[in-house]
């Protein structure tokens, strides 16, 4: 009954293409694909292993483009012994109230609110329009990469 009522739905969304063609095999695919870390751990090639771009450097570009955000837990996958250069963080970083920074520039913005995150189907979410702070540092406290070079990076970049 559960399974009639599932295929139902599936064909009369509008969302989801692959739900809508192919109830069953596009649920076993989203099952698939939440549970994929824990086989790729054991069974297949790491988050870090795949061309041309790993499924870590995917990741970070849907969840910064798609959702406004990217959240990176504690630690890092980074190989700091590596050449290269590295943003490194503080250790005692100034709190939201010490920095002096511009609080009044607001950026019109859009951004996924995610209603529905279920193991067999795929995420539910709705765009919503937003207004969000700018938090552009005064001048005097803003940061240059690559000060002495033809084409510094700042804040007016």
């Amino acid at each position: 009954m559960v399974t009639i009522r599932l295929y139902s739905v599936d064909i009369h969304q509008k969302q989801h293409p692959v739900l809508r063609n192919y109830p069953v095999l596009g649920r076993i695919r989203y099952f698939l694909e939440r549970i994929g870390p824990e086989l790729r751990q054991y069974l297949f090639n790491n988050d870090t292993e795949g061309e041309p771009f790993s499924r870590d450097d995917y990741e970070h570009i849907v969840k910064s483009a798609k959702y406004k955000r990217d959240v990176i837990g504690y630690g890092s996958k980074r190989d700091f012994e590596q050449a290269g250069f590295y943003v490194k963080n503080s250790m005692f970083p100034r709190q939201m109230d010490e920095l002096r920074v511009d609080r009044k520039t607001k950026v019109p913005t859009r951004k996924y609110i995610l209603t529905k995150d279920t193991l067999f189907a795929q995420r539910k979410e709705h765009l919503v329009d937003e207004v969000t702070p700018a938090y552009l540092l005064k001048e005097e406290d803003a940061v240059v990469i690559g000060a002495n070079t033809a084409h510094p990076f700042g804040s007016e970049a």
